[in-house]
């Protein structure tokens, strides 16, 4: 209600809650109102608050949510002077009971952008270290996903290129590696989708996921070589999510042969495939 009659102090009362407050309830809407645009004076209680939620991160902040806001928060303010709260964050693994399964990658991925702000040589190297972080989201690939993104920004591919080759890797992970490789030789991308392809056809339904990352990543980086491949997988698949979708992304590719072999393939496909086909192709 006080941001709505009165932003400007909105934004002092939550400084104010911030240096004052533990409470996830008070510091949660505190730190969404920072996030965006904090006033200088933040900078000093997001820090304090930041090293006391560390202090005892599974009491205080046990899903990171509020040191990961915090670390948007100085983020925003872009002092390139916070490298100690950075590198505090991307050394943090918090295991929570009772799966004891890590929950600070979010925290992780966030830390690793503040201090490329102020140490983007330094962040290198602790990008390339998160290629391989033990504990990497089984659901979003992070802190994975995001160093592949610094490194990309930085031109530092070939660490990239070291994590696409490995067989099994989360489908997030290996989505956004080979979005970063699409200037890499044609004919290596080609042999490391075709063997991440091939590893998760032979998995069946679980393999799944995988199999539509591969085949849309021979989509859009556009090796023509493994259209095949992809034309296989649209034939063979029996999941009609998944042909619905990698069938909507070489309709929307740049090669017309590979859209009119995609747009062939009504006949031998199974009538459920034919609608779906049928509906992309705006034949109602």
């Amino acid at each position: 209600m006080l941001q709505a009659i009165d932003g400007e102090r909105a934004l002092s009362v939550a400084i104010e809650i911030v240096a004052g407050e533990r409470s996830h309830r008070a510091l949660e809407p505190a730190l969404k109102l920072l996030e965006g645009d904090p006033p200088l004076e933040a900078r000093q209680p997001l820090r304090q608050r930041f090293f006391d939620l560390a202090e005892d991160g599974l009491h205080r902040d046990v899903d990171c949510e509020l040191r990961a806001a915090i670390i948007r928060a100085l983020r925003s303010l872009d002092s390139r002077a916070d490298e100690d709260v950075a590198e505090a964050g991307l050394g943090t693994a918090q295991p929570t009971p009772p799966s004891m399964k890590d929950v600070a990658q979010p925290l992780r991925a966030e830390s690793l952008l503040l201090l490329a702000q102020s140490g983007p040589e330094r962040a290198d190297y602790w990008a390339a270290e998160l290629l391989s972080d033990p504990h990497l989201s089984e659901f979003s690939g992070e802190p994975a996903v995001t160093a592949i993104r610094l490194l990309e920004r930085r031109g530092q591919r070939l660490p990239i290129w070291a994590l696409a080759r490995r067989p099994g890797l989360q489908v997030d992970a290996l989505s956004q590696a080979f979005a970063s490789l699409r200037d890499a030789p044609r004919d290596l991308q080609l042999t490391a989708l075709r063997e991440h392809l091939t590893a998760a056809t032979a998995q069946g339904e679980a393999g799944e996921p995988t199999a539509l990352v591969a085949a849309e990543a021979i989509v859009l980086n556009g090796l023509e070589d493994g259209f095949p491949l992809v034309l296989d997988l649209l034939r063979q698949t029996p999941n009609l999510n998944l042909f619905r979708y990698l069938a909507m992304q070489t309709l929307r590719s740049d090669a017309p042969g590979l859209r009119q072999a995609v747009a062939d393939l009504r006949p031998v496909v199974d009538s459920a495939r034919a609608d779906a086909l049928r509906d992309l192709l705006g034949e109602g």
